[in-house]
């Protein structure tokens, strides 16, 4: 599997104990890439791998995931359990007019690095848990972590059992119980989300069997219907029949009630704001789950500043549930975080390659977590200006699609932002880290002393070297506020986010 950097000999020394807590997707990913770089890895997860398994919900393979799985030398197992995406279709979630569409091909894709696809969570999860088998990742799954001590590098379960490790990798999600070791007081109390997600799903052949439901299905399309205040998307999760049509519905919370509510009534659903295929496909679903997110601002650390802790997926970045980025970030991080520790570094330089990790993974992440909310915002703006701004918006751009050229000036003002997010390549960024940075740092002879400094061969003195990991990134995190990045849904200018925002305020 092992990705070498271009020019750069792998580490086979000093190599390291990793404990990750947690073992979904993240979990796996993160512990299977650094054991298959060397490191010897333990992997805790409170649940059983039947219950992550046998998950229906669906999971998109953006095109830089792919592209991750790709180089991983697993695409042709991801390509055997997935569906491609041909086209995404906006439409009216009442009347079922065609707002929009994205072809996933020609001038808008050719640009990107791999092919959309979609897969069901439970078929990904199989394939990541047989790697790590098969790595000798050593595994222990119902094993519930409860406390961490950041500063031996050790975690504590339910048990009693200690495990005590170079690195301790939190990989446990957004309820994380590693986080709070890592940011102890700095993070701000989140935001609770004032919408809901219900995932459902509806089995394919029991669709297909309705004429109108199963056009819906055979195009290979994800689709999008925006209705009055809410919205729902729907995509197949695999191929074959034993598959399913996954929705993610997104819905106002009105009441405190409706939080209470699982299943929840059609009535709650909303049923009766959508269009006769989106009230099938809701009538004939079974309910998996229903999540109220709650929103962090990015935070501040990742690493512990012992430099023993570090956090991973949504532990480290909370993204809204149910997108298109969750995993996708997911594995960028497992890229980025075993890339860096197959570089030929030593043990004292551990809390560098993390604070690296840090640097390079932050701005990337910040820049998704703002884009994917206020991009929910846009589709699930309530009927009135901002909808009808939002709708001419997308017809006008569905008319520039079907020319038989689209001109250059369009797809750069359209697409720019789509493609910044779309096309990120997280393997290129440590190597221009390397490349600049990186390499001169780590060929420094270390100080076996003093871990954590590095002896100058041309400096008499025996004052510590300042290691800079400043990068180039597409977000500056330093500020207030982060960039808004456009999109097809949202206009090469902001109007569009700025009247759905307002108009979210002003009903709250």
């Amino acid at each position: 599997m092992h990705v070498d950097l271009a020019g750069v000999s792998p580490r086979t020394e000093d190599l390291l104990d990793f404990v990750v807590v947690g073992g979904g997707i993240a979990g796996l990913a993160t512990a299977w890439s650094l054991q298959t770089v060397g490191h010897r890895v333990t992997l805790l997860e409170q649940h059983t791998p039947d219950v992550m398994s046998k998950c229906r919900e669906g999971v998109r393979s953006t095109p830089t995931m792919t592209q991750i799985l790709d180089e991983w030398g697993i695409g042709d197992k991801l390509s055997s359990i997935s569906i491609p995406i041909m086209q995404m279709t906006f439409l009216d979630g009442k009347t079922a007019e065609e707002l929009g569409l994205i072809a996933v091909n020609g001038k808008v894709m050719e640009s990107l690095p791999a092919d959309f696809s979609c897969v069901q969570y439970g078929a990904l999860f199989n394939i990541f848990y047989d790697l790590v088998k098969d790595a000798g990742v050593d595994l222990h799954f119902n094993t519930k972590v409860v406390s961490v001590d950041p500063w031996q590098g050790s975690v504590t379960c339910e048990d009693g059992q200690q495990w005590i490790a170079d690195v301790i990798v939190g990989a446990d999600g957004t309820e994380s119980v590693v986080r709070p070791a890592v940011l102890e007081s700095s993070a701000p109390p989140p935001d609770r989300d004032n919408r809901f997600t219900v995932n459902l799903v509806v089995p394919a052949d029991v669709a297909r069997q309705d004429e109108e439901l199963a056009g819906l299905l055979d195009g290979n399309s994800w689709t999008g219907w925006f209705a009055d205040d809410c919205s729902m998307h729907g995509v197949l999760t695999g191929p074959g029949p034993n598959y399913d049509y996954a929705l993610v519905l997104n819905l106002t919370i009105h009441s405190e009630d409706v939080l209470e509510e699982f299943p929840m009534s059609l009535e709650s659903l909303r049923v009766d704001l959508f269009e006769p295929r989106a009230q099938k496909l809701l009538k004939m679903s079974e309910q998996l789950s229903k999540v109220v997110f709650n929103h962090y601002e990015p935070f501040e650390n990742w690493v512990h500043e012992s430099g023993k802790v570090v956090l991973v997926g949504e532990a480290a970045h909370p993204i809204i549930p149910s997108g298109s980025h969750n995993t996708c970030a997911c594995i960028e991080d497992a890229m980025t975080l075993s890339t860096l520790f197959s570089l030929p570094a030593t043990k004292p330089q551990t809390p560098m390659l993390l604070n690296v990790f840090e640097e390079l993974r932050q701005p990337r992440c910040a820049s998704v977590q703002r884009y994917v909310r206020r991009k929910r915002e846009v589709i699930t703006i309530p009927h009135g200006p901002g909808q009808r701004r939002r709708d001419e918006l997308l017809r006008s751009q569905r008319a520039c699609h079907q020319e038989d050229e689209l001109d250059d000036e369009f797809l750069c003002n359209t697409y720019s932002g789509f493609l910044q997010i779309y096309g990120f390549d997280a393997r290129e960024a440590v190597q221009d880290w390397w490349v600049k940075l990186g390499k001169s740092i780590l060929t420094r002879s270390p100080n076996t002393e003093n871990e954590g400094e590095y002896d100058d061969d041309d400096n008499d003195d025996d004052a510590p070297i300042s290691l800079p990991v400043v990068v180039d990134a597409e977000v500056e995190r330093e500020g207030p506020t982060y960039p808004i990045i456009s999109d097809p849904l949202m206009g090469e200018d902001e109007d569009v986010v700025r009247e759905a925002e307002a108009q979210r305020r002003g009903q709250q």
